[in-house]
């Protein structure tokens, strides 16, 4: 697999959110959970921002990134289970599917964090980009996208050959992002699906790290989509050493 989704690729070195950034909180755990559900029910108990967690506890306790992480993969499995079955979906239901599956998430998070604000429970937003579909996720604070279609893979891959659909890889960004904008852009005379994403991650002392990723999709393409924008900038501690991207 390529790197996943979610967060902006920030200048580490130049923002110091190493150093910013508070340590979250860490859970527990005896085994990793399978479920949306689980995830969101053993998270009910955390707090919803990283900047107010306590330091983690030893190294024998899971962090709490790391159930988050989880929960955006259990999440895509949801997706993409609701999209191919109980037969695969055509495009003009496909959003139908994918908001249903993504709205299951976003009910559970109501119920097992209304301890929270409301804009760190899980939240989602879908578009159509035919043959594709682009979902943007939030939870805690932290945004991820993927990228949904259906395509072939060949009897010799790793897992579930045939024609389905599934996750489209990107190079960038790493994840997860504190925040993500998608946009359509225009498809041109190859009638490739294409898009925009605004990422943005920011510390706990106040450094913001602005990047754009474009990217290109077509079924010819198979498994990974190409990446056509990357402009990075960044403002935090040091100004002399910040870059700005416009807007």
């Amino acid at each position: 697999m390529y790197v996943r989704h979610l967060a902006a690729a920030v200048l580490a070195t130049v923002l110091t959110f190493g150093e910013a950034l508070s340590p979250s909180k860490a859970v527990t755990v005896s085994a990793a959970p399978s479920t949306t559900a689980e995830l969101l029910r053993r998270m009910a108990s955390e707090t919803p921002d990283d900047c107010s967690a306590p330091a983690p506890p030893p190294s024998s306790s899971v962090d709490v990134s790391q159930l988050e992480n989880q929960l955006f993969e259990a999440v895509k499995g949801q997706v993409a289970a609701w999209l191919n079955a109980p037969s695969a979906a055509v495009i003009s239901n496909a959003e139908v599917r994918a908001t249903t599956a993504l709205r299951e998430v976003e009910q559970s998070s109501a119920e097992n964090n209304k301890s929270w604000p409301d804009d760190a429970r899980f939240h989602f937003k879908v578009l159509k980009l035919p043959p594709a579909i682009l979902v943007e996720m939030s939870y805690r604070y932290h945004s991820t996208f993927v990228l949904f279609s259906s395509f072939y893979l060949n009897k010799y891959a790793a897992t579930d050959p045939g024609t389905q659909w599934r996750e489209v890889d990107f190079v960038d960004p790493n994840a997860p992002a504190s925040g993500v904008d998608l946009y359509p852009l225009h498809r041109g005379p190859s009638g490739r699906a294409r898009f925009l994403a605004r990422v943005w991650k920011s510390g706990c002392a106040g450094s913001i790290g602005e990047d754009y990723y474009g990217y290109e999709w077509s079924s010819n393409d198979g498994q990974v989509a190409s990446e056509i924008i990357k402009i990075q900038g960044a403002e935090g501690l040091d100004d002399a050493a910040s870059t700005h991207v416009g807007t």
